[in-house]
């Protein structure tokens, strides 16, 4: 019997097996105010081979109804993904294929800084946007509270200020929801 063919380096499903959720994401009170629809899209995002470590997902919304179930809907997963953004779990970029899962670090965090300097490759490979450049600047802000060494790590990815985005003061202040909240999922 031939063996399985092991995945490429530049698979994005390489090395990762699995994704753990945790028991209290069905007990969340955002979950459970969600449709079926919507929970089958939140846990699509959660645990797809596309996303990221560092909680960026690579699909458009029309997109997502193909990768999460082929008898989905078109709308059905836009409708979907636009009530994740009103409860506050995601951010549909307006600008390309990137939907972005707010406190993703929270859920698997880090396991060391060598783990948060390969997020470069990572960054690298995204199309720059404003909706990724606040989800860096609030992953950076992140890993500072795990001390230097993971700082240090981060300066391989963080974005620089620019032009388009509102000044670092502005940004975090906009931004305070995600790190002082406890996340909607799976700890709550």
């Amino acid at each position: 019997m031939p063996r399985a063919k092991k995945p490429s380096s530049r698979d994005p499903r390489a090395g990762q097996r699995y994704r753990p959720v945790a028991v209290h994401f069905w007990s969340d009170r955002k979950v459970r105010a969600m449709t079926r629809d919507e929970k089958l899209v939140w846990i699509f995002l959660l645990t797809s081979p596309l996303t990221e470590p560092i909680g960026v997902v690579r699909v458009s919304p029309g997109g997502l109804a193909v990768e999460v179930a082929r008898d989905m809907p078109d709308e059905v997963a836009r409708a979907a993904l636009r009530r994740l953004e009103e409860l506050g779990l995601c951010t549909v970029s307006p600008h390309g294929p990137l939907v972005v899962i707010h406190r993703m670090h929270l859920y698997q965090p880090p396991a060391n800084p060598s783990v948060v300097k390969g997020w470069a490759r990572i960054v690298r490979q995204i199309p720059p946007c404003e909706v990724l450049d606040r989800h860096l600047e609030d992953l950076y802000c992140y890993v500072s509270t795990l001390g230097k060494a993971y700082a240090q790590a981060a300066l391989a990815w963080r974005p620089t200020e620019s032009a388009q985005s509102p000044p670092r003061e502005t940004q975090h202040a906009t931004n305070t929801h995600h790190h002082h909240k406890q996340p909607p999922h799976p700890q709550s």
